[in-house]
Formats: structure tokens, C-alpha cells, sequence
């Protein structure tokens, strides 16, 4: 589509749309910038503040501050956003460096509602990105077109490529080069505000709002200075403890009523978690995947319950205890969801790519070449699963009944299909699938 022609279309927008659908061109250039950026790095986790993670961040918060204009056009937020756009961005990879700046100006260059300068920012980041999928400009002009239709309530809602999916080409395009928000910790934010984009579920803007407000100097301490800056963030927005205080006491009596068995469960299911996680580390990967990562927490919590239940205490120190560890296994019940549910998101959007070359999965490529030999397969199984599900019905109880019904939904949607021997034979699904043919609610 020319860019004459967007920006007559664009004309009869509103202010909000014109930034949110900049911010959209620019989004689409995005894995441009994080792909090329890691190229020539030396190492595979980037050390901080070298510049192909400076590249990377700044684009970053040139997208996110436009984003937030786009919901809600302050003074603040636009000077926010006029900061980014003008943060110097350089780096030695000539294609990475135009990507990102490309990026940066056509989500930022629109903040003051310029149909003209977001006609021209579009129309630019869709010719880099027909370059760099060898020229397939007709996906670009199909999702200007795709854009321009939609309506501004729902605009930043709607998943970023058309049906929901990225295009087969630019992930061939992108070939093996590795994608540097996935190179640490310090990128964690960012893959889940990515993800959110891909699948038309932003992340919070309450939290996008905090982060956007950032001050320059923070911006210029590097991208693990500001993972902590945003992990704050994302605290003061947490949601209360899962469960009520009640709920909570109510389940540590019951608990204490069957102190031995309690006591049994919690070491048992411990060590079972705990066996699984480390035959994974043994045999796959170091590391468990992000989705998973909660698992880890659960060994330590499973012990300490044990532990309280099996000592010689006074009944009140032994409740204070049991309701702070109750808590904390819901609350991580309660990430590990909000985990899966973005890896059930991504998996949405690439379901059609399984075929591609680059096709996403779960686990790491080694889990589906070794895990069928060991146990390093049990984390994908139902025998690990059957029982962190019900141990944690029995621990958390009524009051959590929502979080275990969506966990069990979770593992037959994102889990379970990852299985080895769910791969080999895809008919011999689990007879208790049907239960959670649909998402539970709450």
C-alpha cells in the first residue's frame, strides 16, 4: 500500500489510533532488531551495557512509551515518549541499527497524532521488513490493510499479525540467529510484553504507564538496572493472596487434623517434584523453560510444611507457619498459571508454523531428541502432574479451587501435548482430556 494512501485513510483517525497503529508497524519490525542485535555477540548470555542489549532496550521503550500515549495522551507520557524516541541508539550491525532505529521512529515520530509521519514511519518499516523477508511485501500491505479496519477499542487488543499469526517467512528469514530476549533474566519484562503484543493481550498498562515514566538516567544503566526497576513495578500491582485470610486459617486446621498423612504428602510430593526437576537438569538442559520455572519453588515450600507438621511446637506458632507457607505455595500455583497461560498464548499465535523449520515449542530442541531415554520426560508427564495437581487441592484447599481446575486445564492445553509419548502417538490422548475441553473459570 503506498504511503499516500495510508495516510489519506489515516486522516479520519483519531489521535489514539494513529499512535497505535505506528505503534504496530514498529512492533512488526521488532524481531528484527532482536535477532540481528545478538548476532555478533560473543558470549551467550549479553554482558551488560554492551550494544547490542543498549540496541534492544531503547527500541523497546520507544514502543512501550508510544503504546501508552496511544491509551492515554498526557503531557507526561509524551514527554516520556519524546524522551525515547531521542535516545541515541547505535550499533555496529548496519541491519540491526536500521531495524531498530526504524522502529523507534515510526512508534515514536507519531506521539503528537501525525497521520502524515505515521503514514511514512509504516510505510518505511514495512519496506525493511519486506527486505528482510526477501521482498514478501504483500504480507506488509495485507496487515497495513488488516489495520487500517479495525476499530480504535479494539486496535490495541487485536493479535499483531493477521489470524493471529506471524508469518512463516519472516521466522525463515530470521533463520538461526538468536533471539537476545531470550538471553537472560534481565530480558523477562520484555518477552512478556512481546508475547502480550503477538496475541492482543497487553500487558497491564497500569504497569506500562510506571514503566514508561522511568527516568533517562535509569534507561542508560542497561537492561538488568532496569529489570529491577520494573520488578518493583509489577509488585505494587500484584493481586491480593489468593486466598482470603479465612479461607487460609480454615485450611491449616484441616491440615493439623491429619498432621502425619499432611505430613507424608507434603515430603512425598516434595521429592517428587524435586526428582523430576533434576533429571531434567541431567538429561535436557540446566535450566527449566520460563513456563516451568515455578515448579522449582514448590520442593522448598512441600519441606518446610513437612517439617512444621513433624517437629514438637506450640499448636499457634505451628498455624503461623502453616498460613505463610499456604499462601506462598498459592501464589506460586497462581504464577505458574500466569506462566503457562502466556506459553498457551504464544502457542495460539504459531499453531500453524508447526511444519516451519523455526516452529516454537516448549522445551528446548534436546527435549524432544533425549527426553524419550530417561525421566527427564516426567516434567511433560501426567505422572508428575497428577500429583502437584492434587497435592496442591490438598494444601490450598476450596479457596483454591479455581487456581488447581485452571492448572489441570493448563497442563492437558500446554503441557501435556509436549509429552514424548503424546508426539509419538498423537491419538492416545489422556481419557481425562475431556474434562477441561474448555477453560475452567475464575
Amino acid at each position: 500500500m503506498e504511503r499516500v494512501e495510508i495516510e489519506k485513510r489515516l486522516r479520519g483517525k483519531s489521535e489514539a489510533f494513529v499512535i497505535a497503529f505506528a505503534m504496530r508497524a514498529a512492533l512488526r519490525v521488532f524481531p528484527l532488531v532482536t535477532h540481528l542485535a545478538s548476532r555478533n555477540e560473543a558470549t551467550h548470555l549479553a554482558r551488560r551495557n554492551e550494544p547490542g542489549q543498549r540496541l534492544v532496550l531503547f527500541t523497546c521503550r520507544a514502543i512501550l512509551t508510544s503504546g501508552v500515549v496511544a491509551v492515554g495522551p498526557t503531557p507526561e507520557f509524551i514527554a516520556a515518549a519524546d524522551s525515547a524516541r531521542n535516545a541515541n541508539i547505535a550499533y555496529a550491525d548496519a541491519n540491526a541499527a536500521r531495524a531498530a532505529n526504524i522502529a523507534a521512529y515510526t512508534a515514536g515520530a507519531a506521539d503528537y497524532g501525525s497521520a502524515r509521519i505515521a503514514a511514512l514511519g509504516a510505510n518505511t518499516a514495512y519496506v525493511a521488513y519486506a527486505e528482510a523477508v526477501s521482498h514478501a511485501a504483500n504480507t506488509a500491505e495485507i496487515e497495513t490493510e488488516t489495520d487500517l479496519g479495525i476499530s480504535e477499542a479494539e486496535i490495541l487488543a487485536t493479535p499483531l499479525w493477521n489470524g493471529g499469526k506471524e508469518p512463516a517467512e519472516l521466522r525463515d528469514a530470521l533463520g538461526d540467529e538468536r533471539d537476545l530476549l531470550q538471553s537472560g533474566p534481565e530480558w523477562d519484562f520484555w518477552r512478556r510484553w512481546h508475547r502480550g503484543a503477538l496475541v492482543g493481550q497487553p500487558i497491564p498498562w497500569d504497569v506500562q504507564r510506571e514503566v514508561a515514566l522511568i527516568p533517562n538516567e535509569n534507561w542508560e544503566k542497561g537492561a538488568a538496572h532496569i529489570a529491577e526497576l520494573i520488578q518493583g513495578i509489577e509488585k505494587k500491582f500484584e493481586p491480593d493472596d489468593p486466598l482470603d485470610n479465612e479461607a487460609a486459617k480454615k485450611q491449616v486446621q484441616r491440615i493439623l487434623k491429619s498432621a502425619l498423612k499432611s505430613e507424608v504428602e507434603a515430603r512425598g510430593l516434595g521429592q517428587l517434584i524435586a526428582m523430576a526437576i533434576d533429571a531434567y537438569r541431567r538429561e535436557i538442559s540446566n535450566a527449566l523453560p520460563d513456563a516451568l520455572e515455578p515448579l522449582e519453588q514448590l520442593p522448598p515450600v512441600l519441606n518446610q510444611i513437612a517439617l512444621v507438621l513433624s517437629r514438637e511446637a506450640p499448636a499457634t506458632e505451628k498455624e503461623e507457619q502453616l498460613f505463610v507457607l499456604i499462601q506462598g505455595m498459592a501464589r506460586t500455583i497462581n504464577v505458574l498459571n500466569s506462566r503457562l497461560e502466556t506459553a498457551h498464548a504464544d502457542k495460539c499465535t504459531v499453531e500453524a508454523k508447526l511444519e516451519a523449520k523455526s516452529a516454537r515449542k516448549l522445551f528446548s530442541d534436546a527435549f524432544y531428541t533425549n527426553a524419550g531415554a530417561g525421566f527427564g520426560k516426567l516434567v511433560s508427564s501426567p505422572l508428575l502432574w497428577g500429583p502437584v495437581i492434587g497435592g496442591a487441592a490438598i494444601f490450598i484447599g476450596a479457596g483454591g479451587e479455581a487456581s488447581t481446575d485452571r492448572l489441570a486445564w493448563l497442563c492437558n492445553e500446554v503441557i501435556f501435548p509436549e509429552n514424548p509419548e503424546a508426539l509419538q502417538s498423537p491419538s492416545s490422548s489422556s481419557s481425562d482430556g475431556a474434562k477441561f475441553a474448555k477453560p475452567p473459570q475464575g
